[in-house]
């Protein structure tokens, strides 16, 4: 997963590897913040990139780490921060349905559907991953 987050970082211009996959994606269910644009679909994406393609994968992840969980109706998000930004990977079903990458640019959609509307948490800063509790990036 180390790749994906510099990845996104630096634009998406590398490949590292095969890894998780996940669906192409559906919509969220649940009361949602700004409609996005995603560049590719989560498929897609993650064949050309490492991915967690599940809830499980992304919690055992130690390089999302400094990471927080969310779970907002039904859809878990894991939030990862680097020192330049970060990416917030969600789940519905169990399955990854859309990546965010987090610059000081903004928040843009790297994969999902055509049209993601991330839920809307609010402020909820959500709960430290376990497996980053003695790990450091």
């Amino acid at each position: 997963m180390r790749t994906l987050s510099l990845v996104l970082v630096m634009a998406c211009s590398s490949n590292g590897g095969g890894g998780g996959g996940g669906g192409g994606g559906g919509g969220i269910d649940a009361p949602t913040g700004s409609l996005e644009t995603c560049t590719d679909t989560v498929q897609h994406y993650c064949a050309g990139v490492q991915c967690d393609g599940t809830p499980s994968d992304a919690r055992g992840d130690t390089t999302l780490c400094p990471s927080n969980e969310i779970t907002c109706l039904d859809v878990d998000i894991i939030k990862s921060t680097t020192p330049d930004g970060g990416v917030n990977l969600y789940y519905q079903g169990g399955v990854l349905i859309g990546i965010e990458d987090i610059s000081i640019i903004g928040v843009r959609c790297v994969a999902g559907p055509a049209m993601f509307a991330p839920p809307n948490c609010g402020s909820d800063p959500g709960t430290a991953l376990a497996v980053c509790a003695h790990s450091a990036r």
